[in-house]
C-alpha cells in the first residue's frame, strides 16, 4: 500500500471491469494506473503496484482536479473519460495516453 500513498490526494477512482487495474484520479488532475496483484491461488489481493502510466490534465485542456472517472462501454481497455473539476471533459485513448475527444477544445461545458 505504499505505492498507493504516494498518489497525491486521490479524489475519484474506478475499477476496469474484467481486468485487475483500478484508475484513480487526483488533486492536481493527473489520472494514475494501479494494478491490484492476487494471491498466487487467485484470492485475495496481495499487493497494490502503481504502474508508470499517467494521464495529464494539461494534454486535455485543464488545469484542475479530476473529479470523476469513467470507463467506456465495450471500449474498458481503451478508453476513459475524465471530468474535471473545472467542467473540462476528456476521453482519452489509454493505450495511446493522448485525448481522444474533448470538450470545446479544452473549455469547460456550461451546461448539459
Amino acid at each position: 500500500l505504499v505505492e498507493v500513498a504516494a498518489i497525491e490526494a486521490s479524489t475519484c477512482f474506478c475499477c476496469i471491469p474484467g481486468t485487475p487495474f483500478v484508475l484513480v484520479g487526483a488533486r492536481g488532475g493527473e489520472v494514475r494506473v494501479l494494478r491490484l496483484v492476487r494471491h498466487s491461488d487467485g484470492g485475495a489481493v496481495t499487493s497494490i503496484e502503481a504502474l508508470g502510466f499517467r494521464l495529464c490534465p494539461d494534454r486535455a485542456g485543464s488545469s484542475d482536479a479530476a473529479a470523476t472517472l469513467a470507463v467506456q462501454p465495450r471500449a474498458e481497455e481503451r478508453r476513459v473519460l475524465v471530468g474535471y473539476g473545472d467542467g473540462v471533459l476528456a476521453l482519452w485513448a489509454l493505450k495511446e495516453g493522448r485525448v481522444a475527444a474533448s470538450s470545446d477544445l479544452g473549455e469547460a461545458l456550461q451546461a448539459v
